[in-house]
């Protein structure tokens, strides 16, 4: 089923209000909406009503909000003005622009934009409203739903933070007076992935990039991969072995994973570091769990360099403060943080689910291929 395709200027009328300066915005009164949610409050507003609007200026150019009622829309967010609720569902408007995103309407380099003009080009399917209603009805349950494995999985985060916080303090101002290390001293080796050009294949050994190491776990779902003849030369002289720990430094640094007996032979860039806990100093999994502390976090935060790829250099990592606690209890943390851990990997997997759930349902419904039974 196709629906017919109308423009968005005959829906909405696309308007950037007058930006409200971050010196003028007040502790309450009517909430400002910025580039990217909600910024503050002011002693006006520019909506009576719940509004669509989307990100027009800087790095999360394209970004899509629906704002509460009475609210002020700075001019870094294109406001979606006149639109009548009883042709539109501005919920269904909302998931059909995330679902078809605006890269072919950002203009700029330095800073990205989207103009009116810009806007005038994009065209929508518009079904009738009760259809647009129940389209946007089973994609909100979706999104709900994976909305919440999110807010269980930061919950878990904030959990193991806190656990480690109450054993053992801070690792950096370590007001419980442990014994302390740099990683280099608690390591046999802190070095990272090949810096040669890998022999690509179209299947074999995966070869993995920082996007790859997300939450304490390790996605190998890639599409790239090497000979088994590269990847022994690529691990000959440092072999990738259970109990290593990998550390994005490069870009999205600071992201942690433990290699165990689950993982399937494979390999890495240069902008993962491979570091080689000594168990005669340290427990692995503890030190895996320490690097992902916030305190360890605000160290790299200090240590990285560059603007347009931050960058954490290996002296810098090797240099860490490491807490070197008695050995048993750094075995009853990672007890209890295994706990956590398994909690948090059965959630991914929910969460990845519902993921792939909401981009298919979304994929589907603005393509006409949802049946009446499947909004329901």
């Amino acid at each position: 089923m196709s629906w017919p395709l109308v423009n968005i200027n005959d829906i909405c009328r696309p308007k950037q209000w007058k930006t409200v300066s971050s010196s003028k915005l007040l502790e309450e009164g009517y909430p400002v909406y910025g580039a990217n949610g909600r910024i503050g409050y002011y002693s006006e507003y520019t909506h009576e009503f719940p509004t669509l609007m989307i990100t027009c200026r800087g790095a999360t150019c394209g970004n899509v909000h629906i704002s509460v009622p009475k609210a002020y829309i700075n001019g870094n967010a294109m406001a979606l003005d006149g639109l009548d609720s009883e042709k539109y569902s501005i919920k269904y408007l909302f998931y059909y622009f995330k679902s078809r995103g605006f890269n072919d309407v950002i203009s700029g380099s330095a800073q990205p934009q989207i103009t009116r003009q810009g806007l005038s080009k994009i065209e929508i399917p518009l079904p009738p409203l009760p259809v647009q209603k129940q389209i946007a009805a089973v994609l909100e349950k979706a999104d709900t739903l994976r909305s919440q494995c999110q807010q269980m999985e930061q919950e878990l985060n904030s959990l193991a933070q806190s656990l480690f916080l109450d054993m053992f303090g801070d690792p950096v101002t370590n007001p419980k007076g442990w014994e302390q290390r740099t990683l280099q001293d608690v390591c046999s080796k802190v070095t990272d992935g090949t810096h040669q050009a890998p022999e690509w294949a179209e299947k074999g050994v995966p070869f993995l990039f920082i996007s790859n190491i997300r939450n304490g776990q390790v996605d190998f779902n890639t599409n790239k991969f090497i000979t088994e003849r590269c990847y022994k030369e690529l691990t000959r002289t440092t072999p990738i072995e259970i109990n290593d720990i990998l550390y994005t430094t490069v870009g999205s640094y600071g992201h942690v994973s433990i290699v165990d007996e689950t993982f399937p032979k494979f390999c890495f860039q240069r902008h993962i570091a491979q570091i080689k806990p000594d168990k005669n100093k340290v427990n692995p999994s503890f030190l895996f769990y320490q690097l992902q502390t916030s305190a360890i976090k605000h160290l790299a935060d200090v240590a990285v360099r560059g603007i347009a790829q931050k960058t954490l250099n290996l002296k810098d990592l090797k240099s860490f403060t490491i807490l070197l606690p008695p050995k048993d209890l750094q075995a009853k943390l990672v007890e209890r943080m295994d706990i956590i851990k398994s909690q948090s990997i059965r959630i991914n997997t929910v969460s990845a689910k519902n993921h792939e759930l909401f981009n298919s349902l979304m994929q589907r419904a603005f393509k006409g291929e949802l049946e009446l039974k499947d909004v329901a």
